[in-house]
């Protein structure tokens, strides 16, 4: 019987982490290791802004932006993913400014894009009303245009991939058998 019990918890804690670890998993496109003094936003003046960046995962399914609303009004921002090599719009989103959070991430989401993984998409972004932070000095193989003219420097943007991540999984479960073992040890301790 205690078997039988102890293969039923194991199997609820399997389950559970299973679960748990169904998340929406992000990838910088910018380098994260950059200290945020180097961010800096972006002229207040632009209408387009456009990022090429080579993509990490095998899906999207949204992109993370950190942006600044400067006044709200009844305006949209409008994003468009494009497959630079094929030179096909694989996604489109419209976000109300009422939505956007002012200094925050802000996730626009779309239909999942599949057959992702190495391949080369522009990002495009236009909207008066906001400004996009971007840190300074270009990653390699990315590309930031605002207006049509290159600048130094990459957007904080990051992919979205809604997916089961293996890590997350093994760290939950190690976590679980660290506070069985643990409350096991206490019990050894004090019960003498």
């Amino acid at each position: 019987m205690k078997q039988i019990k102890r293969i039923g918890v194991c199997a609820i804690v399997i389950l559970a982490a299973f679960f748990y670890a169904h998340i929406a998993k992000t990838n910088a496109v910018y380098d994260g290791q950059n200290d945020s003094n180097t961010f800096e936003i972006t002229e207040n003046s632009q209408l387009t802004v456009e990022q090429e960046f080579i993509c990490q995962e095998a899906r999207i399914d949204g992109i993370q932006i950190k942006c600044q609303v400067q006044q709200t009004g009844n305006t949209s921002v409008g994003l468009t993913l494009t497959d630079v090599a094929s030179g096909d719009t694989v996604a489109v989103c419209r976000k109300e400014l009422s939505e956007i959070k002012s200094g925050k991430w802000n996730t626009f989401s779309f239909e999942t894009v599949e057959n992702c993984k190495g391949k080369t998409y522009r990002l495009e972004l236009e909207g008066e009303d906001v400004t996009w932070f971007a840190c300074r000095g270009a990653q390699p193989k990315t590309d930031l245009y605002i207006n049509g003219s290159e600048q130094d420097g990459t957007l904080l943007v990051k992919t979205v991939s809604n997916r089961f991540d293996v890590e997350t999984f093994g760290v939950f479960l190690i976590l679980v058998l660290y506070v069985y073992l643990f409350f096991r040890f206490l019990n050894r301790l004090f019960s003498r």
